[in-house]
């Protein structure tokens, strides 16, 4: 009771001053700039963030400093959410801008449930948008200079590294790592975040804790190998620790594993006792200090859900599979008990989590994860290696058969209707869906999803594997029997009839 009434008035303390700071924070993201929503006005600002790159148009975060509307300019500060498209030059963070166009509030939700995009940007503080095209709306402003020195750094450190994965790897492979490595998701193309998306696995696409992980060990590992004194590691570790979140733009899973892993290092350092759940809770209490409107952002929540259900769920699953592989030498059996237990408790912690904000529960995500954990791209290279070794033996020779996505294939089958194309597709999802993936011993299961798609006169090869795509994901839905076709209208079951639009 003595220390129930101890920490009472201090955890009630706590909670109003977050209160306060959130209710501060959403106060200091209104602007006078609100008043010129809905005209055409020009903008000069600082590039306050890392522009955020895409395939057809950039986003940036502009610190208005002055307006110009009706032939007159005045001095108003606030944020504006830039989105040039079509853009011929890529401005870097500090840079100073004009932009004109027209001045917006972001858009509400069209539907009940949809995704809402202006409240999505007010908990960043970013009240309007304003949307141009080309390089004719922008122009330098000249005196730009980073806000940041240290984030400035740690953006050029960043270029430097994506520069270096763009010259050695393809397009779409350079995309994926610089995702992995540092979050930057822009050029990741939509095919591949669907498929990521639906399988439940696409936290794999994105910088997470488990990459500070990863990072402490390599320079715990680099000190032992200098025969560094064990007195360093945490003075030495600290500023690299820090300068990577900066790399990363600060998202919450970063912020979340490195304000951990500091505090526990520095637990060691100074001979104090390492607390798991104390730990955690107070990451969070640091993280909502600084910036209380992350509550609400589905990276914080996911991330902590994570790792809750690792530090909690973890060790109850790992005993209850260990008990299972009793006939196992003790040593594999509690590999092979962790393999399987960290992947699916922190699936099962952030399942509500998923169906809340992307409304879908992908009934393959935890096998997917699975296979990440355990075998990762070599599971995927596994499976395309035996399908591609496999399926020539149900196509003709003249048939062209080739691998197109990640986990893709495209086969061109010259002459045949839509109706032959759907028998073969039938005998190549039986005889795939009886091989196996061996990984490691371990046999998993093969399952096909096919798209047909039936060549249109006006349709080039683009707009065929385009809708062969569509119907692939169609597939993968309940009562289609893994096979769709798409009549150039929509995606059907191939058991359907499939009338051909003209």
């Amino acid at each position: 009771m003595w220390t129930y009434r101890l920490l009472d008035p201090v955890l009630y303390r706590l909670l109003l001053a977050y209160l306060a700071l959130a209710r501060l924070a959403v106060e200091e993201s209104r602007t006078p700039l609100e008043t010129y929503a809905g005209h055409r006005v020009t903008l000069t600002g600082r590039v306050a963030a890392e522009p955020d790159i895409r395939e057809d148009r950039v986003y940036y975060l502009l610190d208005v400093e002055e307006i110009y509307f009706a032939g007159e300019g005045k001095a108003l500060s606030g944020s504006v959410r830039l989105s040039v498209r079509g853009p011929g030059r890529i401005y870097r963070y500090g840079d100073r801008l004009r932009a004109s166009g027209l001045l917006a509030r972001p858009e509400g939700p069209g539907n009940p449930g949809d995704f809402d995009y202006r409240t999505y940007l007010e908990r960043q503080g970013i009240r309007l948008v304003m949307n141009v095209r080309g390089d004719g709306a922008v122009a330098p402003a000249g005196g730009g200079r980073p806000a940041n020195p240290l984030l400035a750094a740690a953006i050029a450190v960043k270029e430097k590294l994506q520069e270096g994965a763009a010259a050695g790897l393809s397009p779409a492979q350079s995309a994926v790592i610089n995702g992995i490595l540092f979050g930057v998701q822009g050029k990741i193309d939509r095919e591949t975040r669907e498929v990521y998306s639906e399988t439940g696995i696409v936290h794999i696409l994105s910088v997470s804790g488990l990459h500070v992980g990863l990072l402490l060990a390599g320079l715990a590992g680099l000190f032992r190998l200098l025969r560094l004194p064990p007195g360093l590691t945490a003075p030495l570790a600290t500023p690299v620790l820090l300068f990577y979140a900066l790399m990363t733009g600060l998202v919450p899973p970063v912020l979340r594993a490195s304000v951990m892993a500091l505090m526990l290092l520095w637990a060691h350092h100074l001979g104090r006792d390492r607390d798991w759940p104390t730990t955690l809770a107070l990451a969070a209490l640091a993280i909502l200090l600084w910036h209380p409107l992350q509550l609400y952002n589905p990276g914080f929540q996911l991330s902590f859900a994570a790792t809750w259900g690792l530090l909690y769920l973890g060790p109850i699953l790992a005993g209850i599979l260990q008990k299972l592989f009793t006939g196992l030498p003790p040593t594999h059996s509690k590999v092979i008990s962790l393999s399987i237990a960290i992947p699916l408790a922190a699936q099962f912690a952030t399942v509500p989590l998923t169906v809340w904000y992307y409304s879908m529960v992908s009934p393959v995500s935890i096998p997917a994860n699975l296979l990440a954990a355990q075998g990762g791209e070599r599971a995927c290279h596994e499976a395309i290696r035996l399908v591609c070794k496999s399926a020539p033996a149900y196509l003709r020779d003249m048939d062209l058969f080739t691998r197109w996505t990640r986990d893709g294939l495209a086969v061109l089958l010259p002459g045949a209707k839509a109706h032959d194309a759907i028998r073969v597709a039938r005998r190549l999802r039986v005889g795939m869906e009886a091989l196996h993936i061996d990984l490691d011993g371990q046999a998993f299961p093969l399952t096909l999803k096919i798209g047909i798609a039936e060549g249109i006169e006006g349709n080039d090869a683009l707009r065929v594997l385009r809708r062969a795509w569509l119907a692939m994901q169609a597939a993968g839905e309940k009562d289609t029997g893994g096979i769709c076709i798409h009549d150039g209208l929509k995606a059907r079951p191939a058991t359907a009839p499939t009338p051909v639009a003209r």
